[in-house]
């Protein structure tokens, strides 16, 4: 039988879309506030992938991704979810926008092996992690590379957003090593 153990800690990520530059900074910010310090920004992309967000938000999106600067526990992605939700809705009304919102934030988290989403939506693909949030494994990192599954988002499939994928996981690496070299 095998032997509970404690998960090595995670990076968490966090995937902004938004309605303009300025937005994209400003939920940046948000995100720091919200759920601790932002070490890294990935390059600001034109998003296209999808139409899903045109009627909602805008014809026209940004993507931007921010990793934060404190690995952690992966059970904690389901309050991180639950966090990015509440702080859409909170800036969408304070832009008098409604329930319209301005960004959007996804968050997931890396570990040396693959990239995690979460969602509120139930898939064949996605398991269930509590309080009506589900998580699925969206890229896995397999000889020196990201590579996609059927289920994966277009966007995430294409390689521009692996590189800086890569450097959230070296970056989590290099402090798994400093973290067992000072126990």
């Amino acid at each position: 039988m095998g032997q509970v153990q404690e998960p090595e800690p995670v990076k968490f990520i966090v995937g902004i879309l938004a309605i303009g530059e300025d937005i994209l900074a400003q939920a940046s910010e948000l995100i720091g506030r919200q759920l601790g310090p932002v070490e890294s920004h990935s390059e600001v992309w034109p998003f296209s992938s999808t139409k899903y967000y045109a009627k909602e938000m805008s014809e026209t999106l940004l993507r931007q991704f921010v990793s934060l600067a404190e690995p952690g526990d992966a059970a904690d992605i389901v309050k991180l979810k639950l966090a990015c939700n509440s702080t859409e809705l909170a800036d969408a009304r304070q832009r008098g926008r409604g329930q319209r919102r301005a960004i959007n934030l996804d968050p997931g988290y890396i570990t040396p092996a693959k990239l995690v989403l979460a969602s509120t939506k139930d898939y064949s693909h996605r398991v269930y992690v509590g309080r009506g949030i589900y998580a699925e494994v969206t890229l896995q990192y397999v000889h020196g590379s990201w590579r996609s599954f059927p289920w994966s988002f277009p966007d995430y499939a294409e390689p521009r957003y692996h590189g800086f994928f890569s450097q959230v996981r070296w970056r989590l690496l290099e402090q798994l090593r400093n973290q067992e070299v000072n126990q």
